[in-house]
Parts: structure tokens; C-alpha cells; sequence
């Protein structure tokens, strides 16, 4: 058999192709454990950061059917990068992958409490959306797949806070599902981990 002299031909995938073609190399505690228990403890990264800095004394995880939500009394920076085309840090922490353990103030919680990474969960749901308030300034983020459908930003005199809601893609996750009794245990360990602190965790 002849050798072909043509090169082989090399496919480039973008972050999000990479995390939901090969799943199992970002939420293998999940296929280990059979269970999406731990990603609202994953998705509320930032506001461990703004617990440890002080600035967050709120933390509560709502369980629906099909989704889950968390909800917080800090906002997400709202600041536009430099060199990032544009983009908030709140865009960067949700999309590029890494991002958010990169910007964490405490590397503690880049290195233990965010192993899997915002961009990478938000890849690997069928839908997510951002709810924030930060220094005077609001925005609602929607998004598909892990890419960005939607932003709003305006001026606010509101307070600091912010809201993610996140569902899962079952094309990527399968049967794995989360539970309400299973968030609760997860966010116990991770109250011990952070001193005790109060995470509410409730079934809607």
C-alpha cells in the first residue's frame, strides 16, 4: 500500500467543542460519583472569593426540577479587560476556560474550591444566565451551549448581588442527574471547608 505524500489533516476545535467532545476530562468527579451534586458548589466559585475577602455573607442554592440557581450578595466585575476585545470579566470568567480560577483573588479557591472552571459548566449546559449588580452597574448575561446569546448592561443604583441559573445538558451528561438531598450534603462540606458559613440550600 502506497504512502499518501498529503499531510495529515489537523482539526481545530474551539474550548467549548473541546469540553463537550470529551466531557469526561473536565467532570470526571461527576461520572466517578454518579451524580451533578457538585456543580452548584463549582458554579458558586466567585462568591467563595468575595466570602473569604468578606464581601459576600449570603450564599443560597435553589434546586428545581431541571435546573439549579444560586444567589449571592456580591456582583461579578463588570470591568472591561484590557486586550479582551471588548468583554467584561464576568464574559471571560463564563468563556474562556480557566479564566475564573486565573482572576480569583484567593488562589486557595482557584486551587481546591474551582477545579472544574465556570467556562467549562457553562459549556456543558444546555442553557445559563447571569444576573449581576456590581458597582453601579447591572447585567443579565444569557447563554447557549457556553456562548453568548445575549447582554445587557446598564447603570443601577442597586445592591451588589448576583444570580446564575444553569441547566445541565443531558446530551453531554446523560442520566446523570442532581439531587436535592445530594446538594445539601455537598454544600455541608463545603460550609466546613469555609468555616462554618451558612449555605441555604432549598427545593423549589
Amino acid at each position: 500500500m502506497e504512502k499518501s505524500d498529503k499531510p495529515p489533516i489537523i482539526k481545530t476545535v474551539s474550548s467549548a467543542q473541546a469540553v463537550r467532545h470529551r466531557p469526561s476530562m473536565y467532570f470526571g468527579k461527576c461520572i466517578e460519583s454518579k451524580s451533578l451534586d457538585i456543580l452548584p458548589m463549582e458554579v458558586a466559585c466567585h462568591a467563595i472569593d468575595e466570602i473569604i475577602d468578606g464581601k459576600c455573607t449570603t450564599l443560597k442554592i435553589f434546586v428545581h426540577k431541571e435546573y439549579f440557581s444560586i444567589q449571592y450578595d456580591a456582583g461579578m466585575s463588570l470591568k472591561v479587560l484590557k486586550n479582551s476585545d471588548g468583554l467584561t470579566e464576568t464574559e471571560i470568567i463564563m468563556t474562556q476556560i480557566m479564566a475564573c480560577s486565573n482572576l480569583k483573588k484567593h488562589l486557595e479557591v482557584g486551587e481546591d474550591l474551582c477545579r472544574i472552571g465556570m467556562a467549562a459548566i457553562n459549556f456543558a449546559s444546555e442553557w445559563c444566565e447571569v444576573e449581576t449588580v456590581s458597582n453601579n452597574k447591572s447585567a443579565i448575561f444569557k447563554f447557549s451551549q457556553g456562548q453568548t446569546i445575549s447582554k445587557q448592561i446598564r447603570d443601577s443604583d442597586g445592591t451588589d448581588r448576583t444570580v446564575i441559573r444553569l441547566k445541565p445538558d443531558k446530551s453531554i451528561f446523560g442520566n446523570l442527574l442532581f439531587s436535592f438531598n445530594g446538594i445539601v450534603s455537598e454544600a455541608q462540606k463545603l460550609s466546613a471547608k469555609l468555616n462554618g458559613f451558612a449555605i441555604d440550600v432549598e427545593e423549589i
